[in-house]
């Protein structure tokens, strides 16, 4: 049994997007500066990474992606982003 495609508007990727943002910042926020002693904000920073990994799975899916070059161009960002993450992190 082959499974239905996804099909979602542009519209809703880009709230999907700001909302795994949301919960991200609610979560850094929890962290940083309330020293992790709300739970409801560290339980929605759990869900940011799962919405940004179908996100960016869903865009990568997207019909015509290797044409356009959506592959090179994300995985440039990713290492670019990773080289600035590093710098603190290290």
């Amino acid at each position: 049994m082959e499974m239905p495609a996804i099909k979602l508007d542009n519209g809703t990727v880009e709230a999907l997007k700001w909302i795994g943002l949301l919960a991200m910042t609610c979560d850094h926020v929890n962290k940083y500066l309330f020293n992790a002693t709300l739970p409801l904000l560290f339980e929605l920073g759990r869900v940011a990474l799962p919405i940004f990994v179908f996100v960016i799975g869903y865009n990568l899916a997207r019909p015509e992606a290797m044409e356009r070059g959506v592959y090179t161009r994300t995985m440039k960002r990713l290492l670019i982003f990773a080289v600035i993450a590093a710098v603190p992190y290290v």
